[in-house]
């Protein structure tokens, strides 16, 4: 039934596209199929046709393989036909038969990709199977190419970090499923990411310190701050403050994600990934020099920093210990809290500004 003068008359319909679905199954690896072709000796190729130059470049370019050829064939024989995909490399050659699922599974993908109609909508699980990490990254570079230049739309599902590198932000989704509803985060960092996908073992930032000390007092001060707190490691080194500069210097020319913090703000460098606590000397010194301390200590412990610590600054925890009869491992988050908590706000936003910002570059 028709209504000419129907409200919703006259207006143009919404362009039409081609949508494709590719989920776990769209490529099984040869080997594990129960009615497998190429098993039967009486099966010949009937055609062959080589994939377009372009599809072989991308393809060799993701998979670090050196293709000189791929083809899609048709194979038959009595009773039935298949496609199957072969490859030639130098003087090798071999079919999906003798293919990874990786390998077998990209191919078949690009080759979707690059010949649908423009403007075509892509939904795809888990595109990162059976593929290393260089290829994930590539894969998801490949993936912005083919947008712009297709104009498709790519929507997939992942639980891997190695593929959205190469993503803007705006271009990523993170979803929490919960009991009664699912909470969606909106643009996550690379750093926010992994940290989610592991359920918080994996940080974004690493950041070491010259001692146990220094790592204790410095994860008090980002306690406070919850984005740092949920995405950075602190690691003590147990060195020097020369072999922290060290230690950053080699793990940032490996492209890892690491800074310093050393005990001493005229030792630091933040152009070269190493800044200092606000105080210009051991925390130690820092700590048991603080009048807030001496007195909560006293309080506390009946303790007197001025008659009982007269050792060098590294015996300080040990004699109140043996003072106190509490542990160290008792005594230092302890006073390390009393004395960030003593802060004036805005004290320690150097710091925190520094490792935001190199937090916020791991996007």
């Amino acid at each position: 039934m028709r209504y000419a003068t129907d409200r919703w008359a006259g207006y143009r319909h919404q362009p039409s596209r081609r949508v494709f679905y590719f989920g776990m199954s769209y490529f099984i690896p040869y080997q594990e199929l129960n009615r497998n072709l190429l098993r039967d000796g009486r099966a010949n190729i009937r055609t062959s046709k080589s994939y377009d130059s372009r599809i072989v470049k991308l393809a060799a370019d993701i998979l670090s393989i050196a293709y000189t050829e791929l083809q899609n064939n048709k194979v038959v024989n009595e009773k039935r036909e298949t496609q199957v995909i072969s490859a030639k490399k130098s003087t090798v050659a071999y079919s999906e038969n003798h293919m990874g699922c990786g390998e077998g599974r990209l191919l078949k993908l690009i080759d979707a990709l690059e010949n649908a109609p423009n403007q075509s909508l892509f939904v795809i699980e888990e595109p990162e199977t059976a593929l290393h990490q260089l290829a994930q990254h590539k894969l998801s570079q490949y993936f912005l190419d083919v947008c712009l230049r297709k104009r498709h739309q790519i929507i997939f599902t992942t639980h891997s970090s190695d593929l959205l590198t190469a993503l803007p932000p705006q271009g990523r989704k993170f979803l929490i499923r919960g009991e009664s509803q699912s909470q969606v985060v909106n643009n996550p960092t690379i750093a926010e990411v992994t940290n989610l996908l592991s359920g918080g073992n994996n940080k974004g930032l690493t950041i070491v310190t010259e001692d146990k000390v220094a790592a204790e007092y410095l994860k008090e001060i980002i306690r406070n701050n919850a984005h740092l707190f949920d995405n950075c490691a602190i690691y003590p080194l147990d060195t020097s403050y020369s072999e922290v500069k060290k230690y950053v210097e080699y793990a940032r020319r490996c492209s890892f994600a690491v800074c310093g913090i050393v005990d001493e703000s005229r030792r630091a460098d933040a152009e070269k990934f190493i800044v200092a606590f606000p105080e210009d000397n051991p925390p130690e010194r820092t700590f048991f020099g603080d009048e807030y301390i001496k007195t909560f200590l006293l309080n506390e412990y009946g303790f007197d920093c001025a008659k009982q610590l007269l050792q060098a600054h590294h015996e300080y925890f040990s004699t109140l210990s043996s003072a106190t009869g509490d542990s160290i491992d008792y005594l230092l988050p302890r006073i390390v809290k009393e004395y960030v908590r003593s802060r004036p706000k805005g004290y320690f936003d150097f710091l925190y500004n520094n490792l935001e910002k190199w937090l916020g570059d791991l996007k």
